[in-house]
């Protein structure tokens, strides 16, 4: 994946290298670094709080647990010190680390879920600010295939011709008609490309006057 990516910018830094040295990677945005710098301190806390918890040692005996106010009031009548009372149960720093290890698990997944709304935030912003960029591409390509369009329809003109002369379809060696790829292209696999033409317009704006 990270070649993959690599060679993609590659690619487009030799075709076009002003504009990309112009456009900022998601990935180093300042807002998105600081979040996944945050997620990765929260996934190294978490390894060590689970390391506690796998290594936690309980002990030969386990301390008696703490008893109800009530008992302890007893004993208090009954002169025990104050001072003397039984404390916290033995397991209640077994039971911290798993409640810290809980609540880190979940910190993650609210920060992930974060990270995917700040990321679609930026993909949405960036895209908005390319926009003049794209439409350059995507007008190119829009008068290529209009262009693709115009000339297929005219070799589809001039073999409805030749074969209204008489020179018929059977006849004519193979070359000599619309391949079956010029005809989806054409009139459509997925969708015609007269359509194609009209959709991609529109949802671009290409039509819109300046």
């Amino acid at each position: 994946m990270a070649e993959s990516r690599k060679a993609a910018v590659a690619n487009f830094e030799k075709l076009d290298p002003k504009i990309a040295g112009q456009i900022q990677s998601v990935y180093d945005h300042p807002d998105y670094v600081a979040a996944q710098t945050k997620l990765a301190g929260l996934k190294t806390e978490l390894a060590a709080v689970e390391k506690q918890v796998q290594q936690f040692y309980q002990g030969p005996a386990q301390a008696e647990t703490i008893p109800s106010a009530e008992m302890d009031g007893a004993r208090i009548l009954a002169g025990t010190s104050v001072a003397t009372l039984p404390g916290l149960s033995r397991d209640t720093e077994q039971k911290n680390l798993i409640r810290q290890r809980d609540g880190l698990l979940s910190a993650i997944q609210m920060q992930k879920s974060e990270i995917q709304t700040l990321t679609g935030r930026l993909i949405t912003a960036g895209c908005k600010e390319m926009e003049p960029v794209a439409k350059k591409y995507i007008s190119a390509t829009i008068l290529a295939f209009e262009q693709v369009k115009k000339t297929l329809e005219n070799q589809e003109v001039f073999f409805t011709f030749i074969s209204q002369k008489g020179y018929s379809t059977g006849y004519r060696p193979g070359h000599w008609q619309t391949w079956p790829f010029e005809l989806q292209t054409l009139y459509g696999g997925v969708c015609s490309l007269e359509f194609y033409l009209e959709q991609r317009r529109a949802v671009w704006k290409l039509d819109e006057k300046k």
